[in-house]
C-alpha cells in the first residue's frame, strides 16, 4: 500500500462525514482542493442520474475537469477503486466544453466570466451535474457552486438547475447546502 492510499481513504471518509455532520475541525488540516475532491466524490454518491445518462448498467461515472486542473492527482486518488452503485468512477480532463459529452459531473475551476459564458454555450447540460467555483456559480451557470465562508469550503445548490438536467439530489445533500435561485433554479 502506498502513502497515497490512506490519504485518499481519509478524504472519502471526511467527505462522507462532512456531508452527514457538517464541516468539522478535521478539515482545517486539508487543502481546499483535497476537500473539494472529497465533495465531488460525495456529490456523485448523493445524486441520481437518469438511466439514459449511461450507455449500459455498468458504465462508469465520469467526473470531468474543464480547463486547468487545480486538483493534480488528488481527485484521481479520491475516486480510485471506489465504485458508486456498482459503477467505477473515472476522472477525465477536458480541454474544452465540447469534450463534455459522456461526463456526469463537470467541475469548472475559477475562470473569467466571459470565458465561462462561451464555454456554457458549448455544453449540453442534460444529465450533467455542473459544479464550479466562480462567485454565484449555481445561480448563474451550473447546479452546485463552491464558496469559502469563515475559511471553510461550503456549497450552494440550484435545485431547478438539477431538475432541468434530470438529476435528483438527495435530501441530505440539500439540507447541507445553501439553496439559491429561490430553490426553484430561476436564477439563470
Amino acid at each position: 500500500m502506498t502513502m497515497k492510499r490512506p490519504i485518499a481513504i481519509l478524504l472519502v471518509l471526511l467527505g462522507a462525514a462532512t456531508l452527514v455532520h457538517g464541516m468539522g475541525a478535521a478539515d482545517e488540516s486539508l487543502s481546499e482542493y483535497e476537500i473539494k475532491a472529497a465533495f465531488l466524490y460525495n456529490f456523485a454518491k448523493f445524486a441520481d442520474w437518469p438511466e439514459s445518462a449511461f450507455s449500459k448498467p455498468a458504465a462508469p461515472l465520469v467526473i470531468g475537469i474543464l480547463g486547468k486542473d487545480p486538483f493534480g492527482p488528488i481527485l484521481d486518488q479520491v475516486v480510485e477503486k471506489k465504485p458508486i452503485d456498482g459503477r467505477p468512477v473515472f476522472v477525465k480532463r477536458l480541454k474544452n466544453a465540447r469534450e463534455a459529452k459522456g461526463v456526469h459531473i463537470l467541475f469548472v475551476p475559477r475562470t473569467d466570466n466571459a470565458e465561462l459564458g462561451r464555454a456554457f454555450k458549448e455544453i449540453d447540460p442534460l444529465a450533467i451535474l455542473i459544479v464550479g467555483e466562480n462567485e454565484k456559480f449555481a445561480e448563474r451557470y451550473g447546479t452546485i457552486g463552491f464558496f469559502i465562508e469563515e475559511n471553510r469550503v461550503r456549497f450552494e445548490i440550484n435545485v431547478a438547475s438539477a431538475e432541468r438536467a434530470g438529476i435528483k439530489l438527495n435530501a441530505k445533500l440539500l439540507q447541507l447546502a445553501r439553496i439559491v435561485g429561490n430553490g426553484k433554479g430561476d436564477g439563470k
